[in-house]
């Protein structure tokens, strides 16, 4: 009997989950941006080589947390699951990313990391402030009616300094609406909706891309096949990774030759995908890393250059390993969602 793939599994394990969930009335559920993030993290060398011991008291304020985490990582080392390298764990430990809280490493299944971290993590919402910029006190004190324009702003930003604080604190994840102090208020509320719909991002973790959930799946399953297979001729490639259904079952017909053309384009722009993919996973982000909104870190930079060939086929089998066996799956994923206790039910 043929052995089913890894996204195949991943199909059928996100079919009982759901149906867990709908069975136990859990509300707060993963999308699916939120499954694939988690594997493409998981497949990524980077979490494998992270130094953990370092950040666990940084991570967590629980001592009890910590202890149980300390324990887990232990043994994951000793299970080769976590590795310290000189070279390549020396050099990550410069490199501290809220995000590396989010590491499955961390997390004994998909349930624990979705409700104990990720739906928090991922879909925390800051505070919203008002911040008034005209007000009585120290400008009005100060003013004299023979103050130059330089002067006149150099003392409204005096005035100000508080809430000009705050936007230079809070500029990389709020954006600034001038909202006036009277008029129609329907109308107003309105106009803030039409920019929230605009500009907000429900996560920070999460790029708006149109990519399609098939292309990432397709994506995954191209990155399994090139590990297990190298870097095979592209008709085979897309053959043996069963992608682009359709434009491989035109290649036998007189669409023949634009088929093979077809497939083998498409093949390349999904390991293209793929790789963008991978790369944003080292940050946390899905489905890729935002250039206008966040910045490269050297030492990631770095290690993903400098050790293209860490991504192994050991990272698939581990994922494959720790998935239940198919006529198993419901019974235990629900019993992994009733062990986490009340959590699960948490909005």
């Amino acid at each position: 009997m043929e052995e089913k793939s890894l996204v195949d599994l991943f199909k059928l394990y996100d079919y009982e989950f759901d149906k867990v969930c709908k069975d136990l009335r859990v509300k707060n559920t993963p999308s699916w941006r939120d499954r694939w993030l988690y594997r493409f993290m998981s497949i990524n060398p980077i979490y494998k080589f992270f130094p953990y011991e370092i950040f666990l008291t940084t991570f967590y304020s629980d001592k009890k947390i910590i202890e149980e985490k300390r324990k887990l990582v232990g043994k994951l080392k000793k299970e080769k699951e976590i590795i310290y390298d000189k070279n390549l764990s020396e050099s990550l430990k410069f490199f501290f990313y809220p995000t590396i809280f989010l590491s499955p490493k961390l997390y004994k299944n998909f349930s624990e990391w979705w409700f104990h971290c990720a739906k928090d993590f991922l879909y925390k919402t800051p505070k919203v402030e008002v911040l008034n910029f005209f007000k009585e006190g120290y400008y009005f004190k100060n003013f004299e009616p023979n103050f130059s324009q330089e002067k006149l702003k150099k003392l409204w930003m005096e005035s100000n300094e508080t809430e000009l604080q705050k936007i230079q604190e809070s500029a990389s994840y709020t954006f600034t609406l001038l909202v006036p102090t009277f008029g129609n208020r329907t109308k107003i509320l309105n106009e803030i909706k039409s920019h929230l719909k605009n500009l907000n991002n429900e996560s920070e973790n999460f790029l708006k891309s149109k990519i399609s959930k098939k292309t990432v799946l397709d994506s995954f399953s191209l990155l399994e096949t090139i590990v297990q297979q190298g870097n095979i001729e592209l008709l085979t490639l897309a053959d043996r990774a069963n992608i682009l259904e359709i434009s491989r079952m035109n290649i036998s017909n007189l669409y023949g030759k634009s088929s093979i053309d077809s497939v083998r384009s498409g093949t390349s722009r999904l390991k293209n995908i793929a790789k963008k993919i991978f790369e944003a996973s080292s940050y946390g982000v899905f489905p890729f890393f935002d250039e206008k909104l966040m910045q490269r870190n050297d030492y990631v930079e770095f290690f993903l250059k400098n050790n293209p060939d860490l991504l192994s086929i050991e990272s698939f089998n581990l994922l494959r390993k720790n998935l239940p066996d198919p006529e198993d799956m419901y019974k235990v994923i629900k019993n992994d969602l009733i062990s986490l206790g009340n959590v699960i039910y948490e909005s």
